[in-house]
């Protein structure tokens, strides 16, 4: 199986504890074979001086990394084709991954491909590219 775009179910947000957090749009990225899910948002309002940058959690083998991302160019319009995202830079990733979790990097570029731009709320996956410049 493949990461996916879809709805967290009731279990799924008991079993993982996410009925606390800030996942009010109740979606997720998640490969449900390997047990992994990547959870957040590109937010931020530059006009109020915040930085525009991704926020995500990257649950993989019983491990949750707080990634931030910053982007760089991403389409203007959903009726762009191809709709185009470009990550420029990985700038923090919690707790550091060990030299044995190399792959982790790999499986963040996996579910961000998947996730595109704003996860399943805004898809159009047959015209999705996804580029990474770290």
């Amino acid at each position: 199986m493949t990461f996916a775009n879809e709805v967290i179910s009731p279990s799924d947000m008991q079993k993982y504890c996410l009925e606390e957090g800030p996942y009010t749009y109740r979606s997720w990225t998640r490969d449900a074979e390997r047990n992994y899910y990547l959870l957040g948002e590109i937010s931020g309002n530059t006009a109020y001086g915040d930085e525009y940058l991704g926020r995500f959690d990257l649950f993989v083998n019983g491990q949750l990394y707080n990634v931030t991302l910053k982007p760089g160019f991403i389409s203007k319009s959903f009726d762009d084709s191809p709709f185009i995202v470009c990550w420029d830079e990985l700038q923090l990733i919690y707790p550091k991954p060990e030299s044995k979790d190399v792959h982790i990097i790999a499986i963040l570029k996996e579910a961000l491909s998947v996730y595109g731009y704003r996860g399943r709320l805004k898809q159009n996956a047959s015209q999705l590219h996804v580029h990474f410049k770290f």
